[in-house]
């Protein structure tokens, strides 16, 4: 995925002809009065010799997989971003909605987005299949500017796109 030169390495600033449509996308939408979130999120940066954005990104979504347990959920909505960091379980609404968080805690603009996961070459191939595959699936989009500007990152079948 290409993303601007000046947006490579963390931090970065937005270009402020972008603010206007990505303002309420990096701010901060739930209370961290520990600051538990920040510390889980400036870990990734503190990691990155190079504080390269990818990198930085990238290293949490492999983070909730590895760390988190996907734990399936009827109930309507989602647990607060603090809850799934600290119980380490949730849904892909969780996952979205804790990676949208720690990423706004560095400064990026994030949003949710939901839809269904399938890919036509896993279906019936024999392959392991999709987690969810098939089924209503939610992510959570880190917006880096460049002309594939955003970067879509999610928890439940690790796909990563520039879409």
């Amino acid at each position: 995925m290409e993303i601007e030169e000046y947006a490579r390495q963390y931090p970065f600033s937005y270009d402020a002809s972008e603010v206007p449509d990505i303002g309420r996308t990096a701010e901060r939408h739930y209370p961290d009065p520990e600051h538990q979130l920040d510390t889980w999120a400036r870990r990734f940066v503190e990691e990155s010799p190079e504080r390269d954005t990818m990198e930085i990104l990238s290293a949490m979504t492999k983070a909730i997989q590895a760390e988190f347990t996907y734990n399936p959920r009827d109930e309507m909505g989602t647990q607060e971003p603090l809850t799934t960091l600290t119980t380490g379980t949730g849904t892909c609404r969780d996952y979205a909605l804790l990676m949208m968080e720690a990423a706004r805690t560095l400064g990026f603009a994030a949003r949710f987005v939901s839809g269904y996961l399938y890919d036509d070459s896993k279906i019936g191939s024999g392959e392991k299949e999709l987690i969810g595959g098939g089924v209503t699936h939610a992510w959570g989009r880190s917006i880096c500017p460049g002309r594939d500007g955003c970067r879509s990152i999610q928890r439940t079948g690790w796909l990563a796109t520039g879409t």
